[in-house]
């Protein structure tokens, strides 16, 4: 068990400095990349959410969980209780949260672009996203205040799956039930408007493959399209299996009084699923933007263009056609899906 615990901690480490790498790449190398605007500042979001999630659990989390430096973090215990905001049941319960809101947007962003495409990027404009993150993360730092309370958090003391003793951080009383369980709540049906929002866009697949048929920039825009809301889905899964898990463990609580699982089982399954959530957004988009991966390691896994982009972005090298427009020509060159 513990070696599993190490693996994960391992993957963890590996994939903070690669979002550091994708953060960078898609704030000063956008123009290269070609992404869909919307998809693009949601991904340097997202990014950033689990860089924070991130470095609180590498520096923080699990070196005190651990038993290493124990007399250093429980010195400061009551300190880091505060600042870490969250407890071992449902870990960064805020980061969770936020997570789970961008992920809605995400969604509503590929149904927009599958049932309106040709009026997609106007309903995405710059300003709209600005703003609408900009609330977000200001929900995010406002809930955050009552943790710095005294009261509300504490660390307790526990035995881990190296056989030794360590720290872990909790939540006090009404604290409990508002971040944990309340959190978890608002997750939940946060990611069910989510799964209805890619149920809207099955409903609308075939009316939007007709545009296969289409000229080059149409098929462009089809292929587009379909692997960023690929991307999305894969990348939302991380969350949606979290929430499951957690509507699991706190349904059977109030039903019966107890955890379905041991304190050893939990903590195993919780960091699986919180790592495999975290991880998930840097992988899928190196694997499956080109040019992203490109941009971020250096190399692609296959030669190809217009993979990643669409709506009349044209490869270094071709020549411009002055073929019959299509409905989709009257979307802006510099409009990515």
């Amino acid at each position: 068990m513990s070696g599993l615990i190490i693996a994960l901690d391992v993957v963890m480490v590996v994939t903070l400095p690669l979002y550091f790498r994708i953060v960078y790449v898609l704030t000063t190398r956008y123009r290269k990349i070609n992404l869909d605007p919307s998809f693009h500042t949601l991904m340097i979001n997202t990014c950033t959410v689990n860089i924070l999630f991130s470095i609180v659990y590498i520096f923080i989390q699990e070196p005190a969980s651990a038993g290493l430096f124990f007399e250093f973090y429980k010195s400061i215990g009551v300190a880091l209780s505060s600042q870490v905001n969250n407890e071992r049941t449902c870990n960064s319960t805020l980061f969770n949260s936020l997570n789970a809101s961008l992920q809605l947007v995400l969604g509503l962003s590929r149904l927009t672009a599958i049932a309106f495409p040709l009026n997609h990027v106007k309903m995405w404009t710059n300003r709209r996203l600005f703003v609408l993150y900009g609330v977000l993360w200001t929900l995010l730092i406002l809930a955050s205040i009552p943790l710095l309370l005294p009261g509300s958090t504490t660390f307790v003391l526990n035995s881990n799956v190296y056989g030794s003793i360590g720290l872990e951080f909790a939540l006090l009383g009404n604290y409990y039930m508002i971040y944990a369980v309340g959190n978890t709540g608002i997750a939940a049906v946060v990611e069910l408007l989510n799964i209805l929002c890619y149920v809207g866009m099955c409903m609308k697949y075939h009316s939007f493959m007709k545009v296969r048929g289409g000229t080059g920039d149409a098929k462009k825009l089809t292929r587009g399209v379909m692997r960023t809301t690929m991307a999305a889905f894969i990348i939302s899964s991380g969350t949606w299996l979290l929430i499951a898990f957690f509507l699991v463990v706190f349904g059977n609580i109030f039903a019966t009084g107890r955890s379905p699982f041991t304190k050893l089982e939990f903590s195993v399954l919780i960091r699986l699923l919180n790592i495999f959530n975290n991880v998930l957004t840097a992988w899928v988009l190196v694997a499956t933007f080109s040019k992203v991966r490109r941009a971020v390691i250096g190399f692609s896994l296959a030669s190809g263009t217009g993979a990643d982009s669409v709506g009349g972005s044209q490869t270094k090298g071709t020549k411009s056609s002055k073929s019959t427009k299509s409905p989709v020509s009257k979307i802006a060159p510099r409009n990515r899906f």
